[in-house]
């Protein structure tokens, strides 16, 4: 790399396309990143932006969209929730049971569409005053259902998957507590959390003539430990077990339901414009990596952080420094990896 006459940096051609490459990279790995922070937000411990399921039927309202693109609802009963001592109810989810979920869905579904809020299951607390039945989440999850599909009946993207209706995820107990092994790094794992913390599959009775069956989870099944199981059809799996069940249920139906995942979610795109360009270059890769480019062979690599950014993992991999620069998201939790 010879230093420009205008003080900027020629490249050679190898390393111009190994930054393409590169940057290739970073506009999935920014997508991914906004992915993980919006569902962050819908499943972290307040209730402005989920569900929240205080009687026996529940509202939507201007929540509609947060039960369409998924593949189910998890529901989390007053068993299983924290708070203060000095509050009335408890109204904290566990997040660990959340970062589980989200890495076994990434793990499992690494392909899978991340567009306008498409995710395995969207969280729903109960509150003290909510049903603490089985039947009572059952019935209330078909009124939520018929709320949701009235409300979304015009919006484009967003729809309700046909096996929302038929099936839920109910987190009843903690089975964490006590029971968090931290490695010899101090961290957690979160794959461990998600091979010990179970969860009930539930069928709903609604299945809209889909040959949806429990049958693949009994090998995995646990004691329920619950009297109000009888008239449904429910087993208790660990929750990666789980993760895997719908993916596969996904696959099985796929035909039936999600939106074209060609389709760009611009709110997730990159949020950094090239220098010179219209907004409009983001929402794709290609337009995004020459404008990125370009942008840089003007004002220079180091005039724009992700150009800046790449050229360093560039030269740090032509140097045989494989692990540094490296595309790392931010970890849910300080002492939380997957």
């Amino acid at each position: 790399m010879e230093p420009a006459r205008n003080g900027k940096y020629a490249l050679d051609d190898v390393t111009k396309a190994d930054i393409t490459e590169d940057l290739y990279k970073a506009w999935h790995f920014h997508r991914e990143e906004n992915c993980r922070r919006d569902q962050r937000e819908i499943w972290k411990t307040t209730d402005h932006a989920r569900i929240v399921l205080s009687d026996t039927h529940g509202s939507v309202n201007s929540k509609a969209k947060l039960l369409c693109n998924k593949l189910t609802a998890f529901y989390y009963t007053q068993s299983v929730q924290y708070g203060r001592p000095d509050c009335p109810e408890p109204t904290q989810t566990p997040g660990i049971v959340f970062a589980a979920l989200y890495e076994e869905w990434r793990r499992c579904d690494s392909d899978g569409n991340i567009e306008f809020g498409h995710f395995l299951a969207n969280p729903v607390r109960i509150t003290k005053s909510g049903p603490d039945t089985l039947q009572g989440i059952v019935k209330a999850h078909a009124s939520l259902c018929a709320q949701a599909t009235a409300l979304t009946l015009d919006l484009e993207q967003y729809s309700m998957h046909p096996l929302y209706p038929a099936i839920v995820i109910v987190c009843d107990r903690n089975d964490l507590k006590g029971n968090i092994e931290c490695h010899s790094d101090g961290f957690v794992s979160l794959r461990k959390v998600a091979e010990k913390q179970t969860v009930l599959v539930v069928l709903t009775g609604v299945n809209a003539g889909l040959p949806i069956s429990l049958e693949k989870l009994i090998p995995h099944a646990l004691p329920i430990r619950r009297m109000d199981v009888f008239g449904l059809d429910a087993v208790r799996v660990p929750l990666d077990i789980a993760a895997k069940f719908f993916i596969e249920l996904k696959t099985q139906f796929q035909h039936l339901g999600g939106q074209n995942p060609h389709n760009i979610d611009q709110r997730m795109c990159p949020s950094a414009t090239p220098k010179g360009y219209d907004r409009s270059v983001c929402y794709n890769p290609d337009t995004w990596v020459r404008a990125m480019q370009a942008a840089a062979e003007e004002h220079g690599y180091d005039s724009m952080w992700d150009t800046r950014e790449s050229l360093r993992r560039v030269r740090a991999h032509q140097a045989g420094q494989v692990t540094l620069y490296e595309f790392e998201h931010d970890l849910f939790a300080n002492r939380w990896r997957p």
